[in-house]
């Protein structure tokens, strides 16, 4: 009995070392090849780039507004709508569509005397419009037309891209700023003493585009009004990692 159970704790013994033995080999291995294939240890070089391309803008945007006052609000409204009709109606027959022109807002207010209380004296209407057109040379006319018809105020003037036009610009931004980055890539890994070998990431953002000011040029008022934007600017930056030996 005795000697059953010694060579049953020396199998027991035996059995567990083997285990251990096991264990301890397959931890070794795991370690080696999350080593070896660890693409982490790598060496690689993070450079960023920016590229930019101007053109000249294929929209122009004029904002415009109708502003009338009456001593009651309804006839601060009548005399509005009959300038904004004016106004509409000079530019159709100057050839500007109805879908270019939309109407931003609408306000009707009262105007007050505060020297005795608060009483009010009169109202104030205004109709603001937008009017937009591919014909970039027309915004004088456009501004010149509506002031002469009704219009009170010329709020802005603003020259832009067109989605299409953008997105033609942006793949030529993005080719510049990767070229940009590639060039720096190389110089950092050449003055290290190694070469780079892929690209493992890249990301790329909009800088966004920087719309040109307006020059208004004056003239005698028998003149038309003449507006000459600059280009416009497409911007866009990248970031890229590659891997260098």
């Amino acid at each position: 009995m005795k000697l059953k159970l010694m060579v049953a704790l020396v199998a027991l013994l035996v059995t567990t070392a083997g285990c251990l033995g096991m264990a301890g080999s397959i931890d070794d291995g795991t370690v080696a090849a999350s080593t070896d294939n660890g693409d982490d240890a790598k060496s690689t070089v993070s450079v960023s780039g920016t590229g930019t391309v101007s053109a000249p803008a294929d929209l122009v945007v004029v904002s415009i507004a109708v502003e009338r006052e009456g001593k009651t609000a309804d006839s601060a409204r009548t005399f509005a709508a009959q300038d904004s009709t004016s106004m509409r109606e000079a530019l159709r027959a100057a050839g500007i569509p109805d879908e270019s022109v939309k109407t931003t807002s609408y306000r009707l207010v009262p105007q007050y005397n505060y020297k005795e209380g608060r009483e009010i004296t009169g109202y104030t209407a205004v109709h603001a419009y937008e009017v937009e057109t591919d014909n970039v040379s027309d915004a004088g006319r456009i501004i010149d037309i509506a002031v002469a018809n009704g219009a009170a105020r010329v709020d802005s003037v603003s020259f832009k891209l067109s989605d299409e036009r953008i997105a033609e610009l942006r793949s030529d931004a993005i080719a510049k700023a990767v070229d940009a980055a590639e060039a720096d890539a190389n110089a950092a890994a050449s003055a290290a003493g190694v070469s780079i070998t892929k690209v493992k990431t890249i990301s790329v953002s909009s800088g966004g585009y920087q719309p040109p000011y307006p020059v208004y040029r004056s003239a005698p008022a028998e003149d038309s009004t003449t507006l000459e934007p600059g280009p416009i600017d497409v911007k866009v930056n990248v970031n890229i990692v590659y891997e260098v030996e």
